[in-house]
């Protein structure tokens, strides 16, 4: 057995040298990756081997094959990574290091879904539609992000148009189903769930414009009959987002807009041990505008 070890340790190097000497322009011209690159550890594209501090990242083959329908369905693989219901509201937020979502700062593109420090996000809002990857930084992060990230920060990071593929794609996806007997359908106008999620991007030379839609519905649901308490709401929640970019050699600038509205109930104990209904209805419109300029005095983003 140590005879053939030998032997592979003297073949490999070998073969390697052989490699990059009979065939100079295969090693030159061929591009490869062999780590993914996030940019949340430091703010700038980096190798994830090289980044500073841990960084998970969940990719769009993974959301995609977890069927996951919002940010919440999609963090609940990743180790280390806690959801709980947030205290007064419906919805989840997230915990990390010990802090809740009130220091958790969530991303978009770079951008915060929060606006003011303390306020916190409730994942069950942010649709999984058009995203590339989620990248999770726990930890405290309040030197490069604020002391909105002492818990650390989820970045996600949505799918841009190629520059040299087609001018105009889009993705239509139409998912439902049924808890059967557990389903409470007289809380819902429908006796099932359903989730339609559609998007349409074009492209014309520097500009992209994207429009995107997603709707789910559902009756409600409750996995043990003999409590009160529902596992999931019923009602329905729709988010509607556009994006308009351009890029420059030394220019880049992208506005975003986003309305979220739902209309939801939910079965909970109250404090004082009593049947209660949680009824929902809000709305939440975000804008946001980012720009980053190049010059040679440095990067400049606004």
């Amino acid at each position: 057995m140590r005879i053939a070890a030998r032997s592979r340790r003297w073949f490999w190097p070998c073969a390697s040298l052989w490699l990059v000497c009979a065939s100079p322009a295969i090693v030159a011209e061929t591009p490869f990756n062999l780590t993914d690159v996030v940019v949340s550890a430091s703010r700038s594209e980096r190798p994830l081997a090289d980044t500073p501090v841990r960084t998970q990242v969940l990719d769009e083959a993974t959301i995609r094959r977890l069927h996951s329908t919002d940010l919440r369905d999609a963090l609940r693989i990743l180790p280390g990574v806690q959801l709980r219901e947030i205290h007064g509201k419906t919805g989840e937020e997230v915990y990390l290091q010990g802090f809740n979502g009130d220091r958790v700062l969530i991303l978009v593109d770079g951008m915060p879904v929060s606006a003011t420090t303390g306020s916190t996000v409730d994942t069950s809002q942010l649709a999984t539609l058009d995203i590339a990857s989620i990248e999770v930084l726990p930890g405290a992060a309040s030197a490069l992000y604020g002391s909105a990230a002492m818990g650390g920060v989820i970045n996600i990071i949505t799918r841009r148009q190629d520059a040299d593929g087609a001018p105009l794609s889009g993705r239509l996806s139409v998912k439902g189903g049924s808890y059967g007997e557990r389903q409470l359908s007289q809380y819902g106008d429908a006796d099932a769930d359903l989730h339609v999620t559609g998007s349409i991007r074009a492209r014309h030379g520097v500009t992209e414009l994207r429009l995107g839609v997603d709707h789910r519905q559902s009756s409600g649901y409750d996995l043990n009959a003999d409590t009160w308490s529902s596992d999931g709401y019923a009602g329905r929640k729709a988010n509607l987002s556009a994006m308009l970019s351009q890029r420059y050699t030394d220019l880049d600038w992208q506005l975003n807009a986003e309305r979220f509205r739902e209309d939801s109930e939910t079965r909970r104990l109250t404090n004082g041990g009593f049947n209660g209904v949680k009824q929902d209805d809000l709305q939440r419109d975000r804008v946001s505008l980012q720009s980053q300029w190049r010059s040679t005095l440095g990067t400049w983003n606004i």
